[in-house]
């Protein structure tokens, strides 16, 4: 048998493949994040929606939004755990709820959607328009 040249990939094969790799995962990794980021957002609304419907139950067993009656109080946890929820309760018959992420969390660098806030009227804000 004759000896064969050498086979393989030289330096400048592999660094270029190392290069192209490099450049994909600095596009795509930012795509990705951005992309959770906004699959998470679900959790804020869930959380936004489910304690409005608490409040509603209260409002009619006990007749009004209290802090004494039946209905929700203090901070709520999301089920994801990536956001919180303040209820303020203004009167007896007025209430908001504020969703913002939980410091520490992937969420807490969402600044598009920052917070989420609910009426007892059903009125939907956000810090964008887009993010309901």
């Amino acid at each position: 048998m004759m000896p064969s040249k050498f086979a393989g990939f030289t330096l400048i094969e592999v660094m270029i493949v190392i290069v192209i790799l490099g450049i994909i995962s600095a596009i795509a990794f930012p795509a990705y994040t951005s992309q959770m980021q906004k699959v998470r957002r679900s959790d804020a609304i869930d959380l936004a929606m489910s304690v409005a419907q608490r409040m509603e139950r209260c409002f009619t067993v006990d007749g009004a939004y209290s802090a004494g009656g039946s209905c929700p109080t203090g901070a709520q946890a999301s089920t994801k755990g990536y956001y919180t929820g303040a209820i303020a309760i203004g009167s007896a018959t007025t209430y908001t709820i504020t969703v913002t992420p939980v410091a520490g969390q992937p969420q807490a660098s969402d600044t598009h959607c920052a917070s989420f806030v609910i009426t007892q009227t059903g009125n939907k804000t956000a810090t964008n328009t887009d993010c309901w």
